[in-house]
């Protein structure tokens, strides 16, 4: 399959984990890196309870450990080795890896 590129492609990632189930959504890069995102207990609570969290780089993985205080969903994917290797540095071995590194390759792990 062909890949989207950009804009497009994340929002189409999007709709399609929307269509499986409601997502949410952290955001953590806007052009520049977001420090100052501090979630409430409620907040953390409610990510806590989902299926599962997405990871889509490295980076990603780091500030989303970090903002959730080392505690992440039992059900952890990540778009790659990379990405799964860095996770792994925070201790957590629950990561299913996606075969290829895309949008497309999450999606498979994720059904």
């Amino acid at each position: 399959t062909k890949q989207k590129k950009g804009k497009n492609m994340n929002e189409e990632f999007e709709t399609n984990l929307n269509a499986k189930d409601s997502l949410i959504k952290i955001p953590c890069y806007e052009n520049r890196k977001t420090n100052n995102i501090i979630l409430s207990d409620e907040e953390k609570s409610e990510i806590l309870s989902c299926d599962g969290a997405i990871f889509t780089s490295g980076s990603n993985a780091i500030f989303g450990i970090e903002v959730m205080d080392g505690k992440l969903p039992n059900n952890i994917y990540s778009i790659g080795k990379f990405c799964s290797k860095t996770i792994a540095s925070f201790g957590f071995v629950n990561i299913s890896e996606a075969k290829f590194s895309s949008y497309d390759g999450l999606m498979e792990i994720i059904r």
